[in-house]
């Protein structure tokens, strides 16, 4: 069983809602818009993906985590705007959050009690911090895209594509993937981190070793950098620090800035006839990240109504 939202970490990640958003991003791409991230409310995602006995899943139980049909857009967005919507997570006691693909961010306590946590640091899938000012391009929903579940950070984007409702996006990405032969594995869910005041500090201000004194004279090194550097402050924002987080790849804060087709499918399923067959097999590993071969689900013209549901997705 790959988890869903009700088997979420507690920074409320879930494997089978991350897997949804990185097939969002990946079919994005496969059309040819470059979208950057993919970020959809968990509302929409409504079990875990079910595996049978005999390690195959149905269609009924790929079906069932994105019920819905939303019809998924690309948008543009400042980096300002992505971390105001991942912030609107943290409000109304966390009812509403994101699942996201193509980004890692860090967060922290706030002294705001109707916000009690504020996003520190974000980082794009290259380890890059976003950049407040330049414009990314995010995979998001018609639900999202309207401001709901109070997510108003995303409402007024400007949208530059449509890639398709995101049941059948899932389906898709499910057989783009075995169909190619590649495992698709339960997602690593480390892409919200929580960190203390001190450790935040830590993150956004790390402490630059003094200059070593000369082991001849005594004398520390005074050399003046200012013709090329400016100011020794300007020296020490300027300086590139590694920071080593042990749950996560090696990230990089730069200038100590705070900143924060169709394809062949068969389909097993109790509801569909006896003469269809079923679906990819899937393995696992000692992880428990279940894999889903073989050919994944087709003909799904016709079998999706999109539904208008209440603003709020509980």
């Amino acid at each position: 069983m790959i988890t869903g939202r009700l088997h979420n970490t507690p920074t409320r990640e879930n494997q089978a809602g991350e897997l949804a958003v990185d097939g969002q991003l990946a079919e994005a791409r496969k059309l040819g818009v470059n979208a950057d991230f993919a970020m959809t409310n968990t509302g929409g995602l409504r079990a875990d993906l079910i595996v049978e006995p005999d390690r195959t899943i149905t269609w009924g139980a790929a079906q069932a985590v994105q019920p819905f049909g939303n019809i998924l857009r690309v948008v543009e967005m400042t980096g300002q705007q992505v971390i105001d919507a991942l912030n609107q997570q943290y409000d109304e006691d966390q009812k509403y959050y994101l699942q996201i693909a193509g980004l890692k961010y860090y967060y922290t306590d706030s002294d705001d009690p109707n916000q009690p946590y504020r996003v520190v640091a974000a980082y794009d899938e290259n380890g890059q911090p976003l950049d407040m000012n330049k414009t990314y391009r995010v995979v998001i929903n018609d639900f999202l895209a309207g401001g709901g579940d109070g997510f108003t950070a995303f409402k007024g984007t400007n949208q530059i594509a449509v890639i398709g409702a995101d049941t059948e996006v899932f389906m898709s990405y499910i057989a783009d993937q075995t169909n190619a032969g590649n495992l698709i594995k339960a997602p690593v869910t480390d892409r919200k981190n929580y960190l203390t005041p001190a450790e935040a500090e830590a993150l956004l201000h790390p402490v630059v070793p003094d200059t070593p004194a000369n082991s001849e004279t005594g004398q520390t090194n005074t050399e003046d950098t200012s013709s090329t550097n400016g100011s020794a402050a300007d020296a020490k924002q300027n300086q590139e620090i590694t920071v080593d987080n042990s749950a996560t790849p090696q990230l990089k804060i730069v200038n100590g800035q705070d900143q924060t087709a169709p394809v062949a499918i068969a389909v097993k399923s109790t509801e569909r006839k006896a003469s269809q067959t079923a679906l990819p097999q899937t393995g696992n590993d000692e992880k428990s990240a279940l894999a889903l071969l073989g050919t994944a689900l087709i003909g799904l013209s016709g079998m999706f109504v999109i539904r208008r549901r209440p603003r709020r997705q509980k």
